[in-house]
């Protein structure tokens, strides 16, 4: 028996194969507000945030990253080298086909194009400042630039990975209607 205090513990759920998009997710892939999945799986043609039917051309395949927390607060112990390397060997990649209706994924677009909008101005700005004769400005607009950069990279997928463990993938993002149906 292991006594290692750090193992995670094993899947209650059965092992998790890939589906297509004709077999139904079962129930028991359903946790709270997290939908359990391995890589690779197809989810039924019902959009995922408003539990309402999707053609197959609103599809969408979504390929993410997933790596332990931990990663972050390495970065302090062992730089950015060490920081790439252990991310290289923890990260895990999860290759999801889930539907999601035109006007959601329109809204996610918009908000992509505002946030880049907002880098792309401020960018200007800050270089524009550099020629006035305001102290302090180029400063103030450089901290505002980092700040939108970070916050473009944030929110612009509908779903995200919350865990991983034992070849599954906890997804959060997903309505509790459309939870609710796979339940069914």
């Amino acid at each position: 028996m292991d006594n290692n205090p750090f193992r995670a513990p094993p899947l209650s759920s059965p092992p998790i194969v890939p589906r297509t998009s004709s077999s139904p997710v079962p129930s028991s892939f359903v946790d709270g507000d997290s939908l359990i999945v391995a890589s690779g799986t197809v989810l039924p043609e019902i959009c995922i945030k408003t539990n309402q039917p999707v053609s197959s051309a609103d599809m969408k395949k979504l390929t993410t990253i997933w790596y332990p927390s931990w990663i972050i607060g390495f970065f302090f112990l062992a730089g950015p080298f060490g920081l790439l390397i252990a991310y290289l060997a923890t990260q895990k990649k999860c290759v999801l086909t889930f539907g999601l209706q035109p006007r959601i994924r329109k809204r996610y677009r918009n908000r992509l194009l505002v946030k880049s909008l907002i880098v792309f101005v401020l960018f200007w700005m800050m270089l524009l400042s550099t020629t006035l004769d305001v102290t302090g400005l180029p400063i103030v607009l450089l901290v505002l630039l980092v700040i939108a950069v970070l916050v473009a990279f944030v929110g612009n997928s509908p779903i995200s990975i919350k865990e991983y463990r034992d070849g599954a993938f906890w997804i959060k993002g997903c309505s509790q209607e459309f939870l609710m149906g796979l339940l069914e």
